[in-house]
């Protein structure tokens, strides 16, 4: 409540003025109870001045002054009192909400150009995460959205950066979402989602945690790219408010990384209108894992590229005109806003170092056989020869392509490794 914030903070630091409020509230309060309480004490002290005055000349314009003053001073209290109890609670719940509002701006000034001329990698989900080596990532600024956290069983390392802002979303993995945010540096989400969602009920606050305000009144500000965070365009796509948290953040230049934007139709999926469908399967064909809107998740069906292109040409231009580089390094896809550059020119990494980074997301008892698997001769090129109950095999990048989405549920995935993929049994991996 706000009265008991501010009052904390008057009791800490100004003893005395809550003394005077305290003895302000109880007048107030006997005022309004009964005419005989301190009003009527007061206004019988005012007429008394007033017709001692009358009487008595020498003191007349001393003791009408005193009467004077005096019912101005309870003329103003009564008027406070009975100003006070007609506001009802949403007046003190928005003074409340002004001063949240205040505090978050405050902690979003920390952020402004914190990491100015540092480069940042922003990863979508797109299944071209698959062909994309991930690990080299590991000592990078990355800032990852929504269900990247089924990509950790597959890495050695966290994002700096963490995202949600998908109500469906957000209410359906909230476990998962507080689970990831003690992981991360910094984590973004909206205090409330322009559908009216309220995300503070089941998102849990911290340190590290900061909240945007995407809700708006103004026609047309969801789709606007800005500056002046919290303030915050959604647009439909998180990577679009991504691009607006890194470019407060004076990040420079900012990679894309799985933004495919070339969305296939989830066939077996509930179609309860046109943006709100229901998985049924795990067979999610447009996120690096098939569980990602697995079965019974719940969803906003994603617009075509086309429709989005128009907000990212808007981003790009505004992010030149600020002097903001944003490159496309993903691998395939149909984003072409941004100018492309291939992902591994981005790195200068020695082989036998590339490999040592891949395997940081390995269990330690079994980074030897996998290292001696990828750096072997045996790589299986073709679905027949591929062995489901062989604890550990080494693939290429082709065929690992099409293996993942339907062993995932078996195998964890490692790689790529240049063009070989590692593959390790889970009741391997976990009875180590």
């Amino acid at each position: 409540m706000l009265y008991k914030r501010v009052a904390g903070y008057l009791e800490s630091n100004y003893p005395p003025i809550m003394s005077l409020a305290r003895f302000a509230r109880w007048s107030l309060a006997t005022l309004r109870r009964t005419f005989f309480g301190i009003g009527g004490v007061l206004l019988l002290v005012v007429v008394g001045l007033y017709v001692t005055g009358a009487l008595i000349g020498p003191l007349r314009w001393y003791l009408v002054g005193i009467a004077t003053a005096l019912l101005l001073l309870g003329s103003g209290l009564l008027a406070l009192s009975y100003g006070r109890s007609s506001l009802n609670k949403d007046f003190y719940v928005l003074l409340d909400r002004q001063l949240d509002e205040l505090e978050k701006r405050a902690r979003w000034r920390t952020l402004r150009d914190s990491y100015r001329g540092q480069r940042a990698f922003l990863i979508g989900n797109g299944p071209s995460l698959n062909r994309t080596p991930l690990h080299l990532l590991r000592d990078e600024f990355t800032l990852c959205f929504n269900r990247f956290d089924l990509m950790f069983e597959r890495l050695g390392w966290r994002p700096t950066m963490y995202m949600c802002y998908d109500d469906r979303v957000a209410e359906d993995t909230a476990c998962q979402i507080n689970q990831i945010v003690p992981l991360v540096r910094f984590a973004f989400f909206p205090d409330i989602y322009p559908s009216g969602v309220d995300f503070r009920p089941f998102i849990k606050d911290g340190d590290n945690v900061f909240w945007l305000s995407l809700k708006s009144e103004r026609e047309g500000d969801w789709e606007r790219f800005r500056d002046d965070l919290p303030r915050c365009g959604s647009g439909g796509s998180v990577a679009y408010t991504g691009l607006q948290v890194l470019a407060f953040m004076g990040f420079s230049p900012i990679y894309l990384v799985g933004v495919d934007m070339d969305y296939k139709d989830h066939k077996t999926a509930i179609k309860h209108d046109r943006r709100h469908w229901t998985a049924t399967h795990d067979d999610d064909p447009n996120h690096f894992d098939p569980r990602y809107f697995g079965t019974g998740a719940r969803y906003h069906h994603p617009r075509l590229y086309s429709d989005y292109r128009p907000l990212f040409q808007r981003a790009k231009e505004h992010l030149d005109e600020k002097g903001v580089e944003v490159l496309n390094a993903g691998i395939g896809g149909a984003m072409e806003v941004f100018p492309r550059v291939g992902f591994r020119s981005l790195f200068n990494f020695e082989d036998d170092v590339e490999l040592e980074m891949l395997l940081d997301g390995i269990a330690p008892e079994l980074r030897q056989d996998a290292r001696d698997a990828l750096r072997g001769d045996k790589v299986i090129e073709v679905w027949d020869n591929w062995d489901e109950k062989t604890p550990l095999q080494v693939t290429t990048l082709q065929l690992a392509e099409q293996l993942i989405p339907k062993i995932i549920f078996t195998h964890i995935p490692y790689g790529p490794f240049g063009n070989r993929y590692l593959f390790i049994r889970r009741d391997n991996v976990s009875s180590t």
